[in-house]
């Protein structure tokens, strides 16, 4: 991929507790991420 296949998705529908390191850790084995909120 390069600099320019960038991505934004939205993932609702989350529990409370899943944090901003669940999130990245859930979904950095498909790419980089650049942030989880």
């Amino acid at each position: 991929m390069s600099d320019a296949d960038e991505f934004r998705c939205f993932i609702g529908g989350l529990a409370w507790s899943t944090s901003d390191r669940k999130l990245k850790d859930a979904f950095e084995k498909y790419g980089k991420l650049l942030e989880a909120k």
